[in-house]
């Protein structure tokens, strides 16, 4: 009976050990987890800022188009009022012409930003993957096994 106690106290000192490791090891993932949860919570402010910019490049471009029109509307008006069909042909082209211009130039400013947008997500989602996830969420997962 002897020989059995012996042999349990090395088995507790034994899980005494993996106790401590586990230990260390979690409090080594807390503090992973704190880095990762500021790092995310940057990208969120970083990103949310890139939205808020689009937003106001959004409203700039509408204000924009309603200046064109606002300007152009009433020239158009004019000419058909006063006969002068070739001229109000000419004006529609030039408002139809601005109007297509903004419109292209409020898509390249959108597939900038969407692409900034995309990025800094990408960024954030490599970031809560550990690094190594390839921009691929929640992939890494916590197995116990260190």
């Amino acid at each position: 009976g002897g020989g059995g106690g012996g042999g349990g106290g090395v088995g507790e000192s034994a899980l005494e050990a993996e106790l401590m490791a586990l230990e260390a090891d979690y409090d080594a993932m807390l503090d992973q987890a704190e880095v990762m949860r500021e790092t995310i919570g940057a990208a969120t402010e970083r990103v949310e800022a890139v939205m808020d910019e689009l937003d106001e490049e959004r409203r700039r471009g509408e204000l924009n188009v309603q200046k064109v029109l606002a300007f152009m509307l009433p020239r158009v008006d004019a000419a058909r009022a006063a006969g002068e069909e070739a001229g109000a042909r000419k004006a529609e082209a030039a408002l139809l012409q601005a109007e297509a211009r903004r419109e292209v130039e409020v898509q390249r400013t959108a597939a900038f930003w969407l692409a900034r947008v995309a990025a800094l997500e990408e960024e954030a989602a490599a970031l809560r993957g550990g690094g190594g996830g390839g921009g691929k969420k929640g992939k890494k997962k916590g197995k116990g096994g260190a």
